[in-house]
């Protein structure tokens, strides 16, 4: 296995977002009774990074995240802990639409087709290259939902 195998790049990913949920969960361990407002904006901060990374599924990684805290509160608060996953899901896809903002207002390559005319002439083109639609709109992505 190689540094860019792209297994070994999942799985670490997979590992940090689990000590991301691990490190944000051992919060009572220094405060007896940490405020249920503290825990989301822990849990935000923690989700964002990895909606940044434009994973297939950010709902699927904001459980990865939200999973060891609500484990780790579910004695102390009961069921109610199951709604801080809710906090995960809302950094995962706040990071997934700042990614997904950034990436079309800052294009990176130039659109291939037709020569690169369209990019002279000052055409909307979108980070992967393609032209942007005429209403503006970002493409379907099939899968993200």
């Amino acid at each position: 296995m190689t540094s860019r195998d792209p297994k070994m790049i999942r799985l670490t990913q997979w590992c940090a977002a689990g000590a991301a949920g691990v490190l944000v969960g051992l919060v009572p361990l220094f405060d007896g009774n940490p405020p249920a407002r503290l825990l989301a904006v822990l849990l935000v901060a923690a989700a964002v990074p990895f909606g940044l990374m434009r994973q297939r599924m950010p709902w699927l990684w904001a459980l990865v995240v939200a999973w060891p805290t609500v484990t780790l509160r579910f004695s102390d608060a009961g069921w109610h802990a199951i709604f801080l996953a809710v906090y995960a899901m809302v950094g995962c896809y706040v990071g997934d639409w700042a990614a997904q903002w950034w990436g079309e207002t800052h294009p990176s390559g130039p659109y291939r087709g037709q020569g690169g005319a369209d990019r002279r002439a000052g055409a909307a083109v979108a980070a992967d290259g393609t032209r942007v639609a005429a209403d503006g709109l970002p493409p379907e992505v099939p899968g993200r939902f």
